[in-house]
């Protein structure tokens, strides 16, 4: 994929060109923030690795829990193929790759958002954002994992971006009426055929404000924004249109990430940035100071 071919394949992906094209329970009916996080007749919850980024730098949290660098993040994101890229303070979008180059991904009026596989694409992209969008449109960068180059261009404004092989999830952009819609989610899958499936779009609906897919299930993770200004997770099952989890979130969510099992929840709060994972199964938590999403191919970079 070429430099300018990345960014072009991600804009047109995200906006429209995507791989084809139940009713959530009441607030009242979600789990608790205190719902049960144990059981005694269940086996302990194997939590997964996690980045997690804060003001003391990068770290790997999990089984063999390491720093792996940087004074201080905003966010990390692995690249899928042994090193991360990180959002730093104030100081721009670093890759940090496993063979231990640092390469200049974007300066600092832009924003990591996610790393994935977008589409069929082989290799890995990484899509930052400007922090400072115009009324209809704004600026991304994207930069190709593998070749380690990345371009810059104009694209439609929306709210939130979410890439599988399968599924895609589009916040804040009305496909149809190809319009900035706040709070609408509209998502593509190869499971919904040529059907394109809307959630949060209407008058009466709860507006979508943060969404994430995984490549193991035909299932999309949304957070939602309630009537009394509180915020619900969901794990919504695209191949029965039901509502499989839900739990009731304490704080303003920052990021989602989500991997069919774990769905991993970061909150700004008073005290700076939190993170909750969430085993969507038992809703088992874990909480990690700092920005934290899943690690899903092992960091072979060593601190």
């Amino acid at each position: 994929m070429g430099l300018a071919g990345a960014l072009g394949a991600a804009a047109a992906t995200v906006l429209g060109m995507f791989l084809f094209a139940g009713l959530a329970p009441e607030a009242d009916d979600v789990a608790g923030a205190n719902s049960t996080t144990t059981s005694t007749t269940l086996p302990p919850v194997a939590f997964p690795e996690v980045l997690v980024a804060s003001p003391s730098g990068v770290r790997v949290e999990g089984i063999s829990s390491r720093r792996v660098g940087f004074a201080c993040a905003e966010r990390a994101i692995d690249d899928l193929v042994g090193g991360f890229i990180v959002d730093l303070c104030d100081a721009g979008i670093v890759h940090m790759t496993a063979d231990g180059e640092e390469v200049q991904v974007a300066g600092e009026r832009f924003e990591l958002h996610f790393v994935e596989r977008i589409g069929f694409a082989e290799a890995p992209l990484a899509v930052a954002f400007d922090k400072y969008p115009m009324m209809d449109s704004m600026d991304a960068v994207g930069y190709d994992v593998e070749l380690r180059t990345g371009d810059i261009d104009s694209i439609p404004r929306f709210s939130w971006y979410a890439a599988s092989p399968r599924i895609q999830a589009l916040v804040g952009f009305d496909l149809g009426d190809w319009v900035v819609a706040e709070g609408c989610m509209q998502i593509q899958s190869i499971d919904l055929g040529d059907e394109t499936k809307s959630v949060g779009c209407g008058d009466t609906e709860e507006p979508v404000v943060a969404a994430a897919v995984t490549a193991t299930k035909p299932q999309v993770a949304y957070i939602s924004r309630t009537r009394a200004a509180t915020y619900v997770l969901r794990i919504l099952a695209l191949d029965t249109d039901e509502t499989v989890a839900s739990v009731r979130l304490e704080g303003e969510p920052l990021s989602l990430d989500y991997d069919g099992q774990f769905a991993v929840v970061a909150f700004v709060g008073p005290d700076g940035v939190r993170s909750t994972v969430i085993d969507v199964d038992s809703y088992a938590k874990r909480e990690f100071d700092g920005l934290a999403s899943l690690v899903r191919e092992p960091i072979t970079r060593s601190g």
